[in-house]
This record gives structure tokens, sequence and C-alpha cells, in this order.
């Protein structure tokens, strides 16, 4: 029997980041527009930005509606050899989205996290390659991973 040992190494990468309410990211999507997003980013100056998907998402619901969903969400590896995110296991993980109907989900918390993945590595490599921070606001594509377990 062969045991394989990984250890987490983090690089470049700062916790304690705050959104300044500037930031401009690429929609992946069309359930929302730049104006509709500069509002809700806005509106999420302050949060960390590796964190807080819960209160992003209340701001999404706020600006544009839907629900917030608490639940599971994982990103696969541009060459699907590994992936990252969080599994459902309140409080300690979870991420939190806004679900609109169709299946469309709004998540402005997804750059966090797609950066988090590209900045952390075992001995394989990193978690994530070939993926750029983006904001969901359509259908996830069948490398975004999402599993609803709870209305918020």
């Amino acid at each position: 029997m062969t045991v394989i040992s990984t250890t987490m190494n983090k690089t470049q990468l700062n916790e304690d980041r705050l959104l300044t309410g500037h930031e401009k990211f690429k929609i992946h999507g069309d359930a929302i527009n730049e104006k509709q997003l500069k509002a809700i980013i806005s509106a999420c100056k302050g949060l960390k930005y590796h964190w807080n998907c819960r209160k992003k998402a209340l701001q999404v619901k706020n600006i544009i509606g839907g629900v917030v969903i608490l639940g599971e969400t994982m990103i696969l590896s541009g060459d699907l050899k590994s992936a990252y995110g969080h599994y459902f296991n309140p409080p300690y993980e979870f991420h939190a989205w806004v679900q609109l109907p169709k299946g469309v989900i709004v998540d402005v918390a997804l750059p966090g996290l797609i950066e988090t993945g590209l900045n952390f590595s075992d001995d394989q490599g990193p978690f994530i390659v070939g993926r750029e921070p983006v904001v969901l606001a359509g259908r996830p594509e069948s490398w975004m991973k999402y599993v609803p377990k709870k209305i918020y």
C-alpha cells in the first residue's frame, strides 16, 4: 500500500484583502450586466475578497433578487486533474450564491474562490490551473460544480 502525503503551501494570497468597491471582474453569463455588477461590487465594499460569500450573496439578492443558497462549490482545474472549492459543513465550510429561475446562478464570491485555488498547491502542483477569476451570472459550465444544500 502506497501512502501519499501532501502539504498545502500558501503563496501570494492575502487573506485579509478587502474589496474596495472598485474591482472589475469578467462576467461569465448574461444574467447581470456591467452596471449591475458595479452596483453589487460597490455594495460589497469592505468585505473580504477571499471570504464573506454569504454577505456578498445577500448584496446580490438586494440588488437583483433571487434566493440565497448555501451549499457546495467545486471548480475543476483547466487540466481536469484537480479541483478547489468548499464542501457543505456549516458554520465552518460552505459556499453561498444567488439562485435565479431556470438554473441561473449569480456568484460574486467566485473570483475569490478561484484565486484561492490558483494560489494553493501541494506536491503535485497548483489546485487550479487554466482558469481566471470570473463572476458567474448564468448557468454553470461543466467545470463549475454547484450543489445546493440549504436556502438561507
